[in-house]
């Protein structure tokens, strides 16, 4: 009679007992006829994938007119991250391929434990080789041939942004007390005559009424920039309708490229009465004025727009500016003073002297600036009758000036 094989299972994992005779033998038969097999077999099916994470990053800013210029997928350049997502995943199944015995099935749990060696036998120890090392540690046996990566260097610091300067009718400026704080200088002509050190001069193409072909050989060296004609839209100063400005730029053009000059546009300023379009003018409204200009001079050199201001308060200074940043070109503010609409006693310009110069020095889109100090606004002047500066101009001067440096 054969024995069970639920019997047997039991048997092989409990812990050995002696066996009688009767026992032993019908054990030696099962194993002689080979019809009964017990197996433990651990069938891993799992599969994985290890988790992987895929990230991008986009980030824009825009300053103003700026360009800062970066790419973004929304203003301000927030970032946005995806990442990808690993799934572990699989089973493990035990499975028995046992012979049956009286209509059963033979199934071994995974967790049987193994026999016991027979007597007199040594168990084999197998030969594991160790792990091998993480990824990203070096093996100590071999010797890198690349050098280890470094940090980059740290970018250049960023140039020194002077903005501030003076418009000023003279042909000399020998003020030493100009510098440091007041680094360039304009007089509406071509030359100059003398200049205090650290003080740049910038000459002017003024109007038709200056002898553009002449203009330069009055140039004088070292020079860097260029302005253009002064007020055209006004009859009382350059005079020049924006069709008749864009027929003589090319003209400017070819000074400012034989003395590699940046080219700044024709100055503008309100004029007359622009609510009812009326007054001395070619054009009342100053940004009418270039729009039609750069309609009519398609393909014309123009790096920089000028512009004049002459209210007394930062609210409409900032307003005014403004309207010129649709050109997409950095700004001259060329003059201004307190004259309309606020104190224009030598304490109203300097209250508003020191509102309006921080706004200025912080818009990134504001170039230059310059003072306008003559004997028009006397109230204004930064310049006294012996050449030296006036409390006003002390106070132009001394002004911080934080990124220039």
């Amino acid at each position: 009679m054969a024995m069970p094989a639920s019997l047997f299972r039991r048997i092989a994992v409990l812990t050995p007992v002696r066996l009688g005779p009767a026992q032993l033998g019908l054990a030696a038969v099962v194993a002689q006829l080979g019809t009964f097999s017990c197996s433990g077999q651990l069938t891993d099916n799992s599969s994985g994938t290890d988790p992987n994470a895929l990230g991008s990053q986009s980030a824009t800013s825009a300053g103003i007119g700026g360009a800062t210029s970066a790419v973004g997928n929304s203003a301000g350049g927030a970032p946005n991250n995806s990442g990808g997502t690993g799934s572990p995943g699989g089973s493990t199944n035990a499975a028995n391929n046992g012979g049956s015995a009286q209509g059963g099935t033979a199934s071994t749990p995974i967790d049987a434990p193994p026999a016991p060696p027979g007597p007199g036998t040594t168990p084999t120890i197998p030969n594991i080789p160790p792990p091998p090392p993480p990824a990203d540690t070096p093996d100590a046996s071999t010797t890198p041939t690349d050098p280890p990566p470094t940090d980059p260097p740290p970018p250049p610091p960023p140039a020194p942004v002077c903005k501030r300067g003076i418009a000023f009718a003279n042909s000399s400026l020998t003020t030493a007390a100009l510098s440091p704080g007041i680094t360039w200088w304009y007089n509406w002509g071509p030359s100059m005559q003398q200049v205090t050190a650290g003080v740049e001069f910038v000459p002017m193409i003024w109007g038709n009424k200056t002898s553009i072909s002449n203009a330069g050989s009055k140039i004088p060296s070292g020079a860097s920039y260029l302005l253009g004609f002064n007020e055209p839209n006004f009859f009382a100063q350059a005079d020049l309708s924006a069709s008749e400005a864009a027929a003589l730029w090319p003209q400017v053009e070819q000074v400012a490229q034989s003395k590699n000059l940046k080219l700044v546009s024709p100055a503008v300023n309100f004029c007359g009465d622009d609510a009812n379009k009326t007054g001395p003018c070619h054009d009342t409204n100053p940004v009418h004025y270039l729009s039609d200009f750069f309609a009519a001079c398609q393909g014309c050199t123009v790096d920089y727009v000028a512009v004049h201001w002459y209210n007394c308060d930062t609210a409409s200074l900032t307003w005014y500016l403004d309207q010129f940043k649709q050109f997409g070109k950095p700004i001259w503010l060329t003059e201004f003073a307190c004259v309309y609409g606020g104190d224009r006693s030598p304490a109203g310009q300097e209250a508003y002297m020191r509102k309006a110069i921080p706004l200025l020095d912080a818009d990134a889109d504001i170039f230059r600036y310059s003072w306008f100090s003559g004997d028009a606004i006397a109230e204004a002047k930064l310049i006294d009758g012996s050449g030296g500066l006036t409390p006003l101009g002390q106070v132009y001067e001394s002004l911080p000036q934080p990124n220039c440096l």
